[in-house]
């Protein structure tokens, strides 16, 4: 998560898999070229990529070429600890000063990972402060980007 490049390649394969239809290499293409413009190396980033992926069984061969379902939502964790580190690794990625609970633990970058860590373990992880928002949001900033008041 801390290439954007790799970042910005795992959330368009989140976003596809979301649907829970089979992915090709060429769709990731297509929209990665979409959202950055055509560029020399963006076609072989991404295929090697996806192969990594593919190496670590995060997407699966199906019987079509150059076609892999995703394991949306199917890996998981015992450690709490290894959930905040996700989601502080996801939420650095983003260049964003704060972000709603929900969205940040449904970033389609997390595509592989089922995550289940609550708002009173965030709360008390050191680098992770939430507040409620107008409308009863649950908003997460890192601690580093507070502001003093």
């Amino acid at each position: 998560m801390y290439y954007s490049f790799f970042r910005e390649t795992a959330s368009v394969i989140g976003k596809l898999s979301k649907r829970g239809n089979l992915i090709t290499t060429k769709e990731v293409i297509k929209q990665l070229v979409s959202e950055r413009g055509h560029l020399g190396s963006l076609e072989r980033s991404a295929q090697r990529i996806v192969s990594s992926l593919r190496d670590w069984d995060v997407l699966i061969d199906s019987n079509q070429s150059f076609s892999y379902q995703a394991r949306y939502r199917e890996l998981k964790t015992d450690s709490l600890e290894l959930e905040a580190w996700l989601l502080q690794c996801a939420f650095n990625g983003k260049n964003v000063e704060q972000i709603p609970y929900e969205d940040l633990i449904r970033l389609p970058e997390l595509f592989p990972f089922k995550i289940k860590i609550g708002l009173d373990y965030l709360r008390k992880y050191t680098p992770f402060s939430v507040y409620r928002a107008g409308g009863g949001i649950n908003m997460v900033e890192m601690t580093s980007n507070r502001r003093n008041s």
